[in-house]
């Protein structure tokens, strides 16, 4: 916003919708896209641009999602060192373009109960992709700490954001708006 000095006053930009739609974003080639068990190189470029669905639909139900990809390949330069001396060859890897988008309903995941004691304890690390559906009366703080240490006992509820994503945790998303007395937790 730029402010008149002359009227004190503020002129802004009408807001935009960001609807769904096809955008350019940026990722990194990382090595694991060529070869996830060699880390002795470099690729180069470091990131390309890739077209990907983003933007908002008209409903928190719903999500952008793509329902058409495209496989592109790009060649890449691989940096080795051998013997302290650089070697270059050239090398594909493989990024997907989203090519159209669409607000659809988002996925519901399974409910696992696999990782629960007999006291209705959660017992992390439970498997990749697991979700646990539970209740706590915790503080963000104490579930943050219990995360940490392996063990969340559900009792109650709590007030969390909508979608709070946690990072550097096994969690990976503690989700209450459907169930705003519950906390979900999706892992890895």
């Amino acid at each position: 916003m730029v402010q008149n000095s002359k009227l004190g006053s503020y002129y802004a930009q009408p807001a935009q919708q960001a609807l769904c739609k096809v955008r350019t974003e940026v990722v990194e080639v990382t090595r694991a896209m060529l070869d996830r068990s060699n880390a002795n190189f470099l690729l180069w470029p470091p990131c390309v641009e890739v077209q990907r669905c983003s933007g908002c639909c008209n409903t928190k139900s719903l999500q952008c999602v793509p329902v058409v990809t495209h496989t592109r390949y790009l060649q890449v330069m691989k940096i080795e060192y051998i013997n302290k001396r650089p070697t270059y060859a050239k090398a594909v890897v493989s990024v997907v373009d989203h090519v159209e988008c669409r607000c659809q309903p988002a996925p519901r995941l399974p409910v696992s109960t696999s990782g629960m004691t007999p006291e209705g304890t959660l017992s992390l690390p439970l498997e990749k992709g697991t979700v646990w559906l539970g209740r706590t009366h915790l503080g963000l703080e104490k579930l943050f700490s219990l995360l940490h240490t392996g063990h969340i006992t559900p009792a109650g509820s709590m007030g969390l954001n909508p979608i709070l994503r946690i990072q550097k945790m096994l969690v990976t998303q503690v989700a209450t708006r459907l169930f705003p007395q519950w906390i979900i937790l999706v892992l890895k």
